[in-house]
């Protein structure tokens, strides 16, 4: 991990010709889960592997709701997982966690739609209620699982009555925008397929009169496993709080609708000034190179000229 915050001294043996092992990470899994049919897979073995991952006493995980879950491997590793069968790692889609640096623990949210809901919108990677992630995982050295190691869910097969859930949003919410900046790209991360609107004062979904354009395809789904919903928010005043309002119905038979509006506020700036700067005299000293101290004092622009400053 050279040049990161998480670079590691390691041995990688340059005869080492085994991929990393894996085995379940126990205290990262999400309270009231477990792991059950836990086949570990040791070092430099392949061959079949994998958990399945149920509520405690065997029930079938709920749907729509986040889930944390990890692995461990053997040695340093980048681990990658993907919602269907691939034939090597290299096509496999997501990093889990986002994360493509070398790690021995790794760590994955998952959402999991209802069973209706897969068999409406994802019909060729549903089975009944059961859900399957694979993960393969490769060492500094490139050793690669050749075989993946399968993560098996069964989701409640009950029908989805849950509104979509708003994860998060880019900007963030409460974020500063430029000065003059009439209008922003914003985007909201929804824990399964939605259509969303937005408005200036609250309203329920069917009176709120812009869009969002959505992705909703199991493939366009992103590494934390959020569908993404992207539109322009205009009428940004400058000098004040911009409130907008957000609403989604998700993809389901039901077309559940989120009952309360989400509140997300753009902060309008003024101009960022420099107000002071210095010295503002000769610079004199008895050697060759003297060192100066430049000084520069801002003001306004966000949180009164709080600001990075380059020369």
């Amino acid at each position: 991990n050279k040049g990161t915050e998480d670079e590691k001294c390691i041995w990688m043996h340059p005869s080492d010709a085994a991929s990393p092992g894996i085995i379940p990470w126990e205290s990262i899994l999400t309270a009231d889960y477990e792991y059950s049919e836990v086949k570990t897979r040791p070092q430099g073995s392949d061959g079949p592997s994998g958990m399945k991952i149920v509520r405690q006493g065997g029930a079938c995980v709920q749907a729509f709701t986040a889930i944390e879950f990890g692995i461990i491997t053997s040695e340093p590793a980048q681990c990658k997982l993907d919602i269907k069968h691939t034939e090597k790692y290299e096509d496999m889609g997501y990093y889990v966690g986002n994360n493509n640096l070398y790690f021995t623990n790794h760590s994955q949210e998952v959402s999991l739609p209802s069973p209706d809901v897969a068999d409406h919108m994802y019909p060729e990677i549903e089975n009944g209620n059961e859900f399957t992630w694979y993960i393969r995982c490769k060492d500094g050295n490139g050793n690669v699982n050749m075989d993946e190691f399968v993560v098996n869910f069964c989701v409640d097969d009950g029908p989805d009555l849950i509104a979509p859930e708003i994860k998060s949003t880019d900007p963030i919410n409460n974020a500063p925008v430029n000065y003059n900046a009439d209008n922003i790209t914003s985007s909201i991360y929804l824990n399964e397929p939605s259509d969303c609107k937005w408005a200036r004062e609250s309203a329920s979904y069917e009176n709120m009169e812009n869009e969002f354009e959505c992705m909703n395809e199991i493939w366009e789904m992103n590494s934390q496993m959020l569908y993404k919903c992207t539109t322009i928010l205009s009428g940004i005043q400058d000098r004040q709080d911009n409130l907008f309002y957000f609403r989604c119905q998700d993809k389901s038979p039901q077309e559940n609708k989120m009952q309360e509006s989400y509140r997300y506020t753009i902060k309008g700036t003024q101009p960022l000034n420099i107000v002071e700067v210095g010295p503002n005299e000769t610079i004199g000293g008895n050697t060759n190179v003297i060192s100066v101290n430049l000084e520069v004092k801002t003001d306004n622009g966000y949180k009164n000229g709080e600001s990075v400053c380059s020369f």
